[in-house]
């Protein structure tokens, strides 16, 4: 071997590889060698790179004995068993190493034996003569499939996050056991509160605001002491709107700390929208509760004012007045009237309309069924009739222009009077 790395004075043609290294080197050297977890080689320069020697590490690594691969009695080339997509990637580096009489290293597949694929990495240079004449190559294969599918494992794993990363419209920040921001990975940059040329490399907790930076602060030292997972949540104004987050930070190897953060302003919103619903159910609810008793105190009123003695027009009239004047008092309203349906049910008269605020009666307002069939027979249909948005109640909404909007009314409640086993008489407004 020359000082320059290169081996010199190959074996004369004729001679055996393995006899003239057992005559220059110790008998240890070649124990060593077969020893070794893959092949030394030493192949020659004619046009097929002809294996001259491998070492007994062949047949686990190819399947084949080296005399099977060496020589010219050989049963297949080195070549042969190359994998041919391979093969021409090989043969370049290899005349590329040549060219610059260098080293050089090559990973490429092989087919062994038993026909089974496998990974190998060759590590190789160039052997010269005294004359400084390119003679072979030698030097060392081993196989590296675990490798090669442990790489593609990962490349597969990476390759998956990446996916996941693109898809998902959280934040991704990875931090120090410090809280100084390493990397980060954006789903939707319009929610990083800062640029990355402000933040990477500064404490997280630092960049944010008052109470966000006290929580931040407070969940990375958690996270850190307690090697568990902290959640919070947080709000912040980007672009001069207020918008609402959830931190999941998490703890890594290396103290290293992973912060996913998505934005939740529309859960947020719908959470509220309802609370907001609910808060106006439970409003309605009682609404209905307290209908339902101050009309069950009118029919008490009702039910007196029923046994008075009627006996002229006048009498009816005057106990009418009774009525929707008890009514307003009761019900705690602004008017109140009777209505009596004629007796072809083509129309409802008012009897009586009592407007508190002003204390005046009147009468004579008529609406037809061709006007407000839905409302006329939501009074044959119910006992009661209660309408908070009278105006887009589907019972009332028909009433919205020429009764509810002059007469400013919004909401109504009705009680339906019944004479003997005849139907609805009329109604109580």
């Amino acid at each position: 071997m020359s000082g320059d790395g290169q081996s010199q004075y190959p074996p004369t043609l004729g001679q055996d590889w393995e006899e003239v290294l057992l005559q220059q080197r110790p008998r240890s050297l070649k124990t060593l060698i077969d020893a070794l977890p893959g092949i030394v080689f030493f192949c020659d320069s004619d046009a097929e790179w002809s294996m001259k020697y491998l070492s007994r590490g062949c047949l686990a690594l190819t399947g084949y004995t080296s005399e099977e691969l060496v020589g010219p009695e050989r049963l297949v080339s080195y070549n042969a068993i190359t994998h041919a997509d391979d093969l021409p990637k090989v043969l370049a580096t290899i005349s590329r190493a040549i060219a610059l009489q260098q080293s050089y290293v090559i990973e490429y597949r092989i087919c062994t034996k038993s026909g089974q694929q496998k990974w190998l990495w060759e590590k190789g240079h160039v052997v010269m003569d005294e004359a400084g004449q390119f003679v072979g190559l030698e030097g060392f294969i081993t196989d590296i499939s675990d490798l090669k599918s442990t790489e593609a494992k990962l490349l597969q794993t990476t390759s998956e996050l990446q996916a996941i990363f693109q898809a998902l419209p959280d934040l991704y920040f990875r931090l120090d056991g410090n809280g100084t921001i390493l990397d980060y990975h954006a789903g939707r940059p319009e929610d990083l509160y800062l640029s990355p040329r402000e933040f990477l490399g500064q404490r997280m907790h630092s960049l944010l605001p008052g109470e966000v930076c006290q929580q931040f602060e407070q969940a990375i030292e958690s996270v850190v002491n307690t090697n568990s997972l902290v959640t919070i949540e947080y709000e912040l104004l980007i672009a001069g709107c207020p918008q609402a987050f959830e931190a999941r930070l998490s703890p890594l190897l290396a103290q290293e700390i992973i912060v996913i953060i998505r934005n939740i302003t529309d859960r947020k919103q719908a959470e509220a929208h309802i609370r907001r619903a609910n808060a106006l159910l439970q409003a309605q609810k009682d609404g209905v509760a307290a209908a339902e008793s101050r009309l069950r105190k009118l029919n008490v009123a009702l039910v007196k004012l029923a046994r008075r003695k009627i006996s002229t027009p006048s009498d009816l009239n005057r106990v009418l007045r009774e009525i929707t004047e008890a009514a307003t008092r009761t019900l705690e309203v602004e008017r109140a009237s009777i209505w009596r349906f004629t007796g072809d049910r083509s129309r409802i008269q008012c009897l009586d309309l009592f407007e508190r605020s002003v204390g005046r009666h009147s009468s004579g307002t008529e609406l037809t069924v061709v006007e407000a069939p839905a409302y006329l027979q939501a009074l044959e249909d119910h006992r009661t009739l209660a309408a908070h948005q009278a105006h887009t109640d589907p019972r009332t909404e028909e009433l919205s222009a020429s009764y509810l909007t002059p007469l400013n009314i919004h909401a109504i409640l009705d009680a339906a009077i019944h004479v003997g086993g005849s139907g609805v008489w009329g109604a109580v407004l």
